[in-house]
């Protein structure tokens, strides 16, 4: 499953952001997580910003809109329980094609920063975008055979410090294998 070529994938953003982050702090980290993405040298993957979307996207009651949004859900329309922090959703065809992919940030049951003091009860921003970010462009979870000490990006849970902001090696070959 993958965007098809010539890879140049578009993104929409919320501007409002996280309602715990009033310094645009959390749309930047929300930009440097696709661009650590495309920024993989072995990759043709690319990336653009092309505006702003509103709170409602395909995890909260959206229609498919051939557009990929994000955005923060701060309300009871978050229905993925509180252990989730971050879901993307891909639509793709019967060849493997992406065709729009959706992601919503758990901004109803957790608190976020961009802080780089991630705790118990605030969650990093970009640790968790990146992640999102990766699933959006296909790559699934890395379920094992790394150190506990630095998981991988695409480590099906969040390890709860800050090592999980900047790709692994096993992330880059993902993406390298893909695009």
């Amino acid at each position: 499953v993958r965007w098809p070529a010539p890879n140049h994938v578009t993104y929409r953003l919320n501007p409002a952001g996280s309602d715990n982050i009033n310094d645009g702090s959390d749309i930047a980290a929300i930009h440097e997580s696709f661009a650590d993405w495309a920024g993989i040298e072995c990759t043709t993957l690319t990336v653009g910003h092309i505006g702003e979307c509103g709170a409602v996207n395909l995890l909260n009651g959206g229609d498919a809109n051939n557009e990929n949004d994000v955005t923060w859900v701060e309300d009871s329309s978050w229905n993925f329980g509180s252990y989730v922090l971050g879901v993307t959703a891909p639509l793709y065809n019967f060849q493997g094609t992406i065709l729009e992919a959706d992601i919503a940030l758990n901004g109803y049951l957790h608190k976020w920063t961009t802080s780089n003091q991630a705790s118990w009860n605030k969650l990093d921003v970009k640790s968790t975008a990146v992640h999102e970010v990766g699933h959006l462009f296909g790559v699934q979870h890395n379920l094992g055979g790394w150190p506990m000490s630095n998981p991988p990006t695409m480590a099906p849970s969040s390890d709860g410090t800050l090592n999980s902001q900047t790709l692994e090696e096993d992330d880059m070959l993902a993406v390298c294998f893909l695009y």
